[in-house]
């Protein structure tokens, strides 16, 4: 297993060939070169913690990866399929 630490509040875990990501923020430079995303977990709503155009970048190489989020971010986030999470 392997943790990668990024810019600010991003982290991608790594076991065999598949990754998880976590908080893919605006403070992250952009993540174009993940491969087999097997889900994306955004901890809350602000910006840093997610954007649009990451999102975007992980759904061009990982398509099916799944995105797991609060309600605050289901309904910023228009135009993704997210699966709303509670504590």
């Amino acid at each position: 297993m392997k943790l990668t630490k990024y810019e600010h509040a991003c982290m991608v875990i790594e076991k065999a060939d598949v990754s998880l990501v976590i908080d893919p923020g605006g403070y992250t430079m952009p993540l174009t070169d993940l491969l087999n995303v097997v889900a994306v977990v955004i901890t809350h709503e602000h910006s840093d913690h997610w954007t649009p155009e990451q999102l975007e970048h992980i759904r061009a190489k990982s398509p099916d990866a799944p995105i797991f989020a609060p309600e605050g971010v289901a309904r910023a986030a228009s135009g993704f399929d997210v699966t709303v999470v509670a504590p």
